[in-house]
C-alpha cells in the first residue's frame, strides 16, 4: 500500500529519524531549449533531510535567478518513512548559445551539470517561438556629454502578461528619465498579432568616450504548464495535491524576464570652442527678463525687481546655471534673490527645462546704476556650433528718498531761482531778498506765511524797468496762493475724502498693491521697522475697503488672527521705542492680508489713539 503525505506530522518525523540516511541530489530542467527572453525551471531534489538550502551562487554567471520555492514531502511505504525536499528555481538565460547549468552543492552533496540551448534567432527556435520581445531605437549615436539621447522602447507581446514591470534604470554612466505617457497599439509579425507598448526615455551620458549600457528589462509572469508533481507517477494529482481539472480552471503562471538589446554610444566631449564655466548642450535656448516697475525708476530703499526666465530645449531644469551667479550688478546696490523655480515639460519626443528666478535690487543712494548686458553661452547640438543668448544693458534711475520737510519748503527754491535770474539781468536787483513763511536764512523776524517781501527799493525799481520780472513775480504769487488754497481745503476735507481718494488710487490696478507687498517683505527681510510699517499700511490701503486703518494699532484691532495682531503690535512698538526688530516672523505670518473684522468699518478703529508719528505723517501729506 502506498500513502503520500504532504505535511510534516509528528509521527512521520519520528519515522524519518529512525529511517536510514541515503542523501542524493538530483536535478532536471523543464526544457532543454529556450528562446531569448524565455525562462526555464530548474528543479533540485534532495533525498533525506538537508541541513540547509542549496548554494545557487554558481548560477549567476550565465543566468538570472528570478524566483525559488521550497517544499518537503514525506512518503510512508510498508512502514518505512522517506523524506524528500525540492527547490524549484526560475532561471533567465543572460545570453544565447549552449549554456551549462553548473553542479549545485546542497548539504554536502552535489547535483549533476545540465545542458541548455538558448536560440540566438530574433524569433527564437522553431520549438519555442518568441512570444514577448523588446525593440529599442536610440539617437543620436554620437551625442555630446550631458546632452539628451532619445530612446524609444517598444514592447511586443503575443500572450497575456501578469504583474509586468518594465525598468530602464540610471547608473553612474548615464541618467535616464522617462518622458511622456505610454502609447498602446497592435501590429502583426510573422502572421501573429502582437500588442505593442511604446515608451520614450531621455538618456544623458555623464562621461565622454565609449558607453555601453544594458537594455531595458521586463519582468512578468505568463501562463505556463506548471511544475511537475514530486513523484511524477500520480496522474490524478498535481503540485501540492491540485488535480489537473482544477489546474485547467486555474492555470499556473511562470515568471519571464525579457531584456532589450544593449545600448552602445560614442559620447563626444565638450568642444574646445564652447565658452563659459558652465556647459549647455541644447537644441534651443531662450533667455528673457522683465523689470518691475517697467520704467526702471525707484526711490532709495524701494526695490527694483528683475524677473529672469531661462528655457533650454533638450535639457532638464536641474542642468541650467544659476543666473544670479552670472549677472554683474553695480556697486551700491543690495541684491535679494528669491529661490529659483524649476520645471520640466515634455515637448514632442524631447524635454524643455525652465528656470525662473526673481532678483530684487535696492539702492542705498540716489543716482544712475548700470546693469551690464548678460551673455549666456550655449552649444547648439543641431548645428554643432557655439551660440549665445543676450540680455541687454539696463540703466536704473534711483531717486532720493521722500523728504521729511513739508511741501511748502519748495517755495524758497522756486522764488530764489526767479531772483537769481533777475540778478543776472540787472545786477542792481541782486540786493533784493525773497523770504518764505519758513523764516529767513539768518536771524530776524519772518513775515507771515506765504507773504512775499521786497526788502530793497532798488529791487522795486528793477521790477518797474523789466516787465518780465513782473510776470515772474505774478507767477510766484499765484503759486503761493494755490498752495495756501490747497492747505486750507485739506484742513476742511472730512476724513472720508482722503480714503475715497486712496481707494480710487488703489483701484487703478494690481501693480500698486504688488509693489507695496513686495516692499513690505523686503523691509521685513532687512529688519527695517520704519520701512515695514510704511509699506504695510500702503498695502492695507490698496487692498482693504473703506475705512482703512490710520496706524498699526488700529490695524491690529481689525485683524482677526490674535497671533498676527500680536506681531503687528510688536512692529508698532519697535517703531515707537527704536528697539531692534526682526521681521522674519511677521513676513512668514502675513503672506496675504486677511479680511478686516466685521464691524470695523464703523469708524471705531479710526477714532482710536492718535498716530504715533504726527510729524512724519504731516511730512508725507497725511498719508500713513
Amino acid at each position: 500500500m502506498r500513502l503520500t503525505v504532504w505535511a510534516l506530522a509528528p509521527v512521520a518525523i519520528l519515522w524519518v529519524a529512525a529511517a536510514p540516511a541515503r542523501a542524493t541530489v538530483r536535478a532536471w530542467l523543464d526544457s532543454n531549449q529556450a528562446a531569448p527572453g524565455d525562462t526555464v525551471e530548474l528543479t533540485l531534489e534532495f533525498d533525506g533531510q538537508p541541513s540547509g538550502q542549496p548554494d545557487l551562487g554558481p548560477l549567476n554567471r550565465d543566468f538570472a535567478v528570478l524566483d525559488s520555492n521550497t517544499s518537503t514531502s514525506i512518503e510512508i511505504v510498508n512502514g518505512q518513512a522517506t523524506a524528500r525536499t525540492q527547490v524549484a528555481v526560475s532561471l533567465s538565460p543572460r545570453h544565447a548559445g549552449r549554456l551549462t547549468v553548473p553542479p549545485i552543492r546542497w548539504s554536502g552533496e552535489q547535483s549533476p551539470a545540465l545542458a541548455l540551448l538558448v536560440a540566438a534567432s530574433a524569433h527564437g527556435s522553431s520549438a519555442q517561438p518568441r512570444e514577448v520581445f523588446i525593440e529599442t531605437e536610440v539617437g543620436p549615436q554620437q551625442p555630446y556629454v550631458q546632452a539628451a539621447v532619445h530612446v524609444t522602447l517598444r514592447l511586443y507581446t503575443h500572450e497575456a502578461l501578469y504583474k509586468p514591470s518594465l525598468t530602464f534604470e540610471s547608473g553612474p554612466a548615464a541618467v535616464i528619465r522617462q518622458i511622456g505617457s505610454d502609447q498602446e497599439g497592435s501590429v502583426e509579425r510573422d502572421g501573429k498579432p502582437f500588442e505593442v507598448l511604446t515608451r520614450h526615455y531621455l538618456l544623458f551620458p555623464q562621461h565622454s568616450g565609449a558607453l555601453r549600457l544594458q537594455g531595458p528589462v521586463l519582468d512578468a509572469e505568463v501562463q505556463g504548464r506548471g511544475r511537475t508533481s514530486f513523484w511524477g507517477g500520480d496522474p490524478f494529482s498535481g503540485p501540492f495535491g491540485v488535480s489537473p481539472l482544477v489546474g485547467a480552471l486555474l492555470p499556473p503562471s511562470k515568471p519571464i524576464r525579457v531584456q532589450g538589446d544593449p545600448i552602445a554610444l560614442d559620447v563626444r566631449p565638450r568642444p574646445a570652442a564652447a565658452a563659459g564655466s558652465y556647459w549647455l548642450p541644447a537644441s534651443a535656448v531662450t533667455l528673457t527678463s522683465t523689470w518691475h516697475p517697467s520704467a526702471l525708476e525707484a526711490h532709495v530703499g524701494d526695490p527694483l525687481t528683475m524677473d529672469l526666465s531661462l528655457q533650454a530645449a533638450g535639457l532638464t531644469a536641474a542642468q541650467l546655471p544659476d543666473l544670479t551667479q552670472l549677472i554683474e550688478l553695480p556697486s551700491g546696490v543690495r541684491v535679494y534673490p528669491d529661490a529659483p523655480k524649476l520645471s520640466d515639460a515634455a515637448r514632442g519626443d524631447g524635454i524643455v527645462g525652465t528656470r525662473t528666478q526673481s532678483i530684487a535690487l535696492i539702492a542705498g543712494q540716489p543716482g544712475r546704476f548700470v546693469v551690464p548686458a548678460l551673455h549666456l553661452h550655449w552649444w547648439d547640438t543641431r548645428s554643432n556650433e557655439a551660440r549665445e543668448a543676450v540680455l541687454p544693458e539696463r540703466v536704473l534711475e534711483v531717486l532720493p528718498a521722500a523728504a521729511s520737510a513739508t511741501a511748502s519748503a519748495s517755495v524758497p527754491s522756486a522764488l530764489a531761482s526767479g531772483a537769481q535770474a533777475a540778478e543776472t539781468a540787472h545786477p542792481a536787483a541782486g540786493r533784493s531778498t525773497v523770504v518764505s513763511s519758513t523764516g529767513p536764512a539768518g536771524g530776524g523776524a519772518s513775515p507771515r506765511r506765504g507773504h512775499l517781501a521786497l526788502a530793497s527799493p532798488h529791487g522795486f525799481a528793477a521790477l518797474q524797468r523789466s516787465p518780465w520780472l513782473w510776470v515772474s513775480a505774478a507767477l510766484a504769487l499765484a503759486w503761493v496762493a494755490t498752495l495756501l488754497a490747497w492747505l486750507r481745503l485739506r484742513r476742511r476735507t472730512p476724513p472720508e475724502a482722503p480714503r475715497a481718494s486712496r481707494r480710487a488710487t488703489a483701484a487703478e490696478g494690481e501693480p500698486s498693491l504688488s509693489r507695496a507687498r513686495t516692499a513690505f517683505r523686503f523691509a521685513c527681510r532687512t529688519h527695517d521697522p520704519a520701512g515695514a510699517r510704511r509699506h504695510l499700511l500702503a498695502w492695507v490701503r490698496a487692498a482693504w475697503p473703506e475705512p482703512a486703518p490710520m496706524g498699526l494699532n488700529a490695524l491690529s484691532r481689525q485683524i482677526g488672527d490674535p497671533q498676527l495682531a500680536h506681531l503687528v503690535r510688536e512692529l508698532d512698538r519697535a517703531c515707537y521705542t527704536g528697539d531692534p526688530w526682526r521681521g522674519e516672523a511677521l513676513a512668514a505670518a502675513l503672506t496675504e492680508l486677511p479680511h478686516p473684522e466685521e464691524g470695523a468699518a464703523d469708524g471705531t478703529a479710526a477714532a482710536g489713539l492718535a498716530p504715533l508719528y504726527p510729524q512724519i505723517d504731516a511730512a508725507r501729506g497725511g498719508s500713513l
